[in-house]
């Protein structure tokens, strides 16, 4: 998922409660990390901005919301066993933040704080290894003091240990990705150049996939071959593009689509034939873009919508889903590619919310997002879809 907030625009609607007050210390979850180095259902149409509404008379409702905790920004992943997996965040009036970890556990969710500190908490990605989670975001210093570092997180009893990438110069766009098999890969922005990493610690691979250009809001994934894919978006008014990593090492990089647009929010996924999607927000438009055999086919998937966030899955046969919080109208929206895109109203937030997507080994949605309560607060929730 790419969020607005991951740009360092921290707009306090992105699930930023700027009257949340930062709990007393013992009302605190979990120790958190230590260093080591009802949604309304719609009808649907294809195209346009997305319909609101009800499902046939006496039908039950296509998306089946339940509260997580309090908190916003969520990124997802699912497990191979299906358990659901979110990272997400608590923004404080005095400039910090904390991390957080929800697990599905039966009915319920045990929750975990991750970690917690200044300029904290923007925009996070979460993988799995295997089954256990993987947290990754970068520190937000380079706003405020020129350099930024990378932190992935992982589970160490009941707390979180973190390892760091140093001197990257990163911003808040970080995204984390698990191949077929190896270490996990993980992409980051960073003024004037757009960087890759294996989470090896202590001992990173570390290469720069391009420099000498203003790439923003990357996201990673990886072919069944385990070849890495990124996506990425320009703030230079050159269109998204995409990076593929040759067997020799070289980067080969395309232009998905060549306006002249600034795109700066952008998500990545891969299908069973191994063929690369991407989701971006251009102007008032959401689009879609897949790569075929005689290059990149386009196609809007939503238009008259403010997007603040943008995330792309494909289910086991090759179904492709997008979700997308919109905030001229305060909700969030899914779509579906079937026989053309089909953009639908999952939920009403209150205000604006950044939304994230994955799709379980049933072809399943499931959307997270924040839900905003008359006085502002911010809750999690978690919406699932129809069963395909």
């Amino acid at each position: 998922m790419r969020t607005m907030a991951a740009l360092g625009i921290c707009a306090l609607t992105l699930a930023c409660d700027p009257a949340e007050e930062r709990p007393d210390a013992g009302a605190s979850e979990d120790a958190g990390s230590t260093d080591a180095g009802v949604a309304d259902a719609s009808s649907e149409r294809d195209g346009g901005p997305p319909d609101a509404g009800g499902d046939d008379a006496g039908s039950a409702p296509a998306w089946a919301p339940e509260s997580i905790a309090a908190g916003g920004l969520p990124a997802i992943a699912i497990a191979d066993d299906g358990v659901v997996h979110v990272a997400y965040a608590r923004l404080f009036s005095d400039g910090t933040g904390e991390i957080h970890h929800a697990r599905q556990a039966g009915d319920g969710w045990e929750t975990s704080l991750v970690h917690a500190g200044p300029r904290t908490g923007f925009q996070q990605s979460i993988a799995l290894d295997g089954d256990e989670p993987r947290i990754a975001w970068a520190d937000g210093r380079l706003f405020a003091e020129g350099t930024g570092d990378v932190f992935v997180a992982r589970p160490s009893g009941a707390a979180w240990t973190r390892d760091t990438l140093s001197g990257r110069d990163a911003d808040l766009g970080v995204s984390l990705a698990a191949p077929p098999a190896g270490p996990l890969g993980l992409v980051h922005g960073a003024p004037r150049a757009l960087g890759f990493a294996r989470v090896t610690p202590p001992d990173w691979a570390v290469e720069d996939i391009v420099a000498d250009a203003d790439y923003r809001a990357p996201a990673v994934a990886f072919d069944a071959a385990g070849g890495a894919h990124v996506g990425f978006g320009h703030r230079d008014e050159a269109g998204p593009g995409h990076a593929e990593r040759a067997p020799s090492g070289t980067w080969v990089l395309e232009t998905v689509e060549p306006e002249p647009e600034t795109v700066v929010l952008v998500d990545l996924a891969i299908d069973p034939d191994d063929r690369p999607w991407m989701a971006y927000a251009v102007a008032d438009e959401v689009r879609v873009a897949v790569r075929r055999s005689d290059g990149w086919e386009v196609t809007p998937v939503a238009t008259g919508v403010d997007a603040l966030s943008v995330a792309i899955a494909v289910g086991p046969t090759g179904t492709a889903h997008v979700a997308f919080g919109d905030d001229t109208e305060a909700t969030v929206v899914h779509a579906r590619d079937a026989d053309g895109w089909r953009p639908t109203v999952v939920a009403s937030t209150g205000s604006g919310s950044t939304a994230d997507l994955a799709v379980d080994a049933e072809g399943r949605p499931h959307v997270v997002y924040a839900r905003f309560d008359a006085s502002g607060a911010a809750t999690l929730e978690l919406a699932r879809g129809p069963r395909p």
